[in-house]
């Protein structure tokens, strides 16, 4: 009996050291994943949280108060190139989301922290209830660590809640193997070519279920539960075409937008968009009539309109951003 009692206590021993050491182990494995998978370039939470604080509602307030109408050089001498600027047209009416086809351009090199993109940016609500859906494509180091163009989502929903791409809960992904994916890099067209590569890009709302859907280059990439949103889940109220970059509080130069030139009717070497429509869902849709243009301190919005250079409305956008308080004259 004393045999049987001491055999099954050397099992027991056996059995407990064999699981500590293999969880040990496996743990082990898992820990160089991770590590392996962040020196990769992958995202986590923490990175998310860290790339572009501060960009959201209260900073585009004051990018559209400081945005000039008119002109892209008259600004006061108090501005800085802090936080978000934006150039390009912007359509304030009911609609249920934006279409557009946008170059693809390298704009040169972004700094840590900023990033510089071209977008389709549907929003609704004011405070807290400030929601918006963003589509395009971006240089953005912190999040992708690189300066390669990446295609990007961005959502701020319900009480100032954000995400990315893939890491945004309520969105559902319905893409194929070989079709474009969130973070996918993105050929940038050859600066003095005739021909340019582009992106074909839709948000849009459907009637009878009520989600908002994200089309590229004629596939629906993915939707929206619904429980993300709040002000947007009836209707957008603004739907924005153009560039965006953001500089963190602190630097003293902002990035280049676009293809980080500006010359008006050489679409070989300045960034544009064509196709322009809002409502894209419906039979109703249309390129919107007379939009709001804004330009800041270095980017700038040429050629607004059906002109020869677009198939359907379209217009030139960017700039090379430059040093705080300096003005960029093309």
């Amino acid at each position: 009996m004393m045999s049987i009692i001491i055999k099954f206590l050397i099992l027991l021993f056996i059995t407990t050291a064999c699981k500590i050491n293999c969880y040990g182990t496996r743990s082990k494995i898992i820990n160089d994943e991770k590590r392996q998978n962040n020196e990769k370039g992958s995202l986590s939470i923490n990175q998310l949280a860290d790339c572009n604080k501060g960009i959201y509602k209260g900073s585009l307030q004051a990018a559209k108060r400081r945005a000039n109408h008119t002109t892209g050089i008259n600004q006061p001498e108090s501005w800085h190139a802090n936080g978000p600027e934006f150039a390009g047209i912007v359509v304030h009416r009911n609609n249920t989301g934006g279409h557009a086809k946008i170059a693809v351009f390298a704009p040169g090199t972004v700094a840590d922290k900023q990033y510089s993109s071209a977008l389709i940016s549907v929003e609704s609500g004011e405070g807290n209830d400030f929601n918006l859906m963003q589509v395009g494509w971006t240089v953005n180091p912190c999040l992708y660590k690189d300066n390669e163009i990446h295609f990007f989502l961005y959502a701020q929903g319900a009480n100032g809640e954000y995400c990315w791409d893939n890491w945004c809960n309520d969105f559902t992904a319905t893409w194929g193997a070989t079709e474009l994916k969130f973070g996918d890099i993105l050929t940038p067209s050859k600066v003095g070519e005739y021909t340019q590569n582009k992106v074909e890009l839709s948000i849009l709302k459907d009637d009878e279920t009520g989600r908002w859907y994200i089309v590229a280059n004629g596939t629906t990439v993915g939707f929206w539960q619904g429980y993300f949103f709040s002000s947007l889940n009836t209707q957008a109220t603004t739907v924005r075409f153009g560039g965006e970059t953001y500089t963190p509080a602190g630097g003293d130069s902002s990035p280049p937008m676009g293809s980080g030139v500006f010359k008006p009717g050489w679409p070989s070497l300045t960034s544009y968009m064509e196709y322009v429509t809002i409502n894209p869902n419906h039979a109703y849709g249309f390129a919107p009539e007379n939009p709001q243009t804004i330009e800041t301190r270095c980017y700038y919005v040429a050629d607004v309109g059906n002109t020869k250079w677009f198939q359907g409305l379209g217009f030139f956008f960017g700039g090379k951003g430059g040093k705080d308080q300096d003005t960029c004259v093309y």
